[in-house]
């Protein structure tokens, strides 16, 4: 297995591989519902909050959708 991995090449996020290929991209599951929880726990995440707001208007500037 090792040797295995070690031809695989870096890894890359199936979000990010959706993307690319124009597919919608679960931007809920994976950004919007962690950070509505962590307001609900009074968490501050300004750096999710920006990643949220910057990839949701890079999938309307390709006119690609989101779920």
């Amino acid at each position: 297995m090792w040797r295995l991995s070690d031809t695989m090449g870096a890894y890359v996020p199936s979000a990010s591989l959706d993307f690319l290929a124009g597919r919608p991209v679960e931007v809920d599951h994976l950004l919007r519902r962690p950070l509505e929880r962590a307001k609900k726990l009074g968490v501050e995440v300004p750096h999710t909050e920006d990643m949220v707001r910057q990839v949701e208007e890079l999938l309307r500037e390709r006119d690609l959708k989101y779920r």
